[in-house]
């Protein structure tokens, strides 16, 4: 009984010393997507342009809302995409709108490009970003590499149109360092939303190594190795425990 006790003992021993580094779990919300609005006329819509690890780059050729005229929301090309790499713990996420025009309840946005960006690496920090290219609302300039939570509050402009706040580089925490950056994200009075350009992304956890088996190649040499060696051991103890013994 001690010999196959001993003998099972390092077999399994010699498996958890055959630890290769294996793939991080990967980080289940790391996504980007370009528009998603709440306005009336249009209702609630679904990210478009959404990228997501199943479908990581995602292109769009361009939305009007209503399809008519554009006079809410009209944009050129849509782009976003996500990447991860789980052996290094690193994922990032980027969206890009060009050629934004906003007329939605009083907005009155003009942008060539907006843009948010979102980088993790496992032990650092997650960091986002937003860049607007030649941005304006009402006519303001708006600031090409805005700070994070910069908000800018404008009045009704008419009786017709509520008065709304803009957050630029709206940027939200969450647990395990994740992150969330919206490049434009505009509220209304009276609940209408819009985001321009969004990116979420956090560090990968520790990579969790897989044991090699021990069934056939390098594994099986190694195991079978390690085995004898602490059996070979085990069989000299014994020999000597004999001697005494006699």
């Amino acid at each position: 009984m001690l010999g196959k006790r001993s003998l099972t003992v390092a077999v399994t021993a010699g498996g958890f010393a055959l630890l290769l580094a294996g793939r991080a779990a990967a980080s289940e919300d790391v996504q980007a997507f370009a528009v998603q609005a709440r306005l009336p006329g249009v209702g609630t819509t679904q990210p478009i342009a959404l990228a997501t690890l199943a479908r990581p780059n995602a292109q769009v050729a361009g939305i009007r809302f209503p399809p008519q005229t554009g006079e809410l929301l009209s944009t050129g090309l849509l782009t976003a995409s996500v990447t991860q790499d789980a052996v290094a713990g690193k994922e990032s996420a980027r969206a890009q709108i060009a050629n934004v025009q906003a007329g939605a309840l009083g907005l009155g946005l003009s942008a060539q490009a907006i843009t948010a960006t979102c980088d993790a690496t496992i032990g650092g920090r997650t960091t986002g970003a937003a860049q607007l290219t030649n941005a304006t609302i009402q006519g303001r300039s708006l600031p090409a590499n805005p700070a994070a939570n910069t908000v800018l509050n404008f009045p009704s402009s008419s009786a017709s149109a509520p008065q709304f706040s803009v957050t630029l580089n709206e940027q939200i925490k969450a647990a395990k360092r994740k992150l969330t950056v919206n490049a434009i994200h505009v509220r209304w009075a009276g609940g209408a939303e819009l985001i321009l350009g969004s990116a979420r992304c956090g560090a990968c956890p520790p990579p969790k190594p897989p044991p090699v088996p021990l069934a056939s190649g390098p594994g099986l040499y190694l195991g079978l190795g390690a085995s004898a060696l602490t059996a070979a051991g085990l069989m000299r103890k014994r020999r000597r425990g004999a001697r005494v013994a006699a």
